[in-house]
């Protein structure tokens, strides 16, 4: 992020804020990257206090998905439309 925003190379590109053809896209990315939800009996069993399980779940999620989004704005601000897979 500091490169493209100190060094020049990207933060340039303007586009269209919501594509609305690729929010079925979006969503199966993110369902993917939420997956994980094989796991939570196995932390559930491990945790002291399993009253402050949904809590902590709330918030792993959280943190989660604000450095999905924080990636995805960074990488759309510095490579625009013209990226591909």
């Amino acid at each position: 992020m500091g490169v493209g925003a100190f060094d020049g190379v990207g933060f340039h590109d303007k586009g269209v804020i919501v594509n609305w053809s690729g929010i079925p896209t979006t969503m199966s990315l993110y369902a993917f990257c939420f997956s994980g939800h094989a796991v939570f009996p196995m932390i559930y069993t491990r945790m002291r206090n399993r009253n402050t399980f949904p809590i902590v779940l709330l918030i792993c999620f959280i943190i989660c998905t604000l450095g999905y989004g924080l990636m995805g704005v960074t990488g759309y601000l510095m490579c625009g439309e013209s990226l591909r897979s």
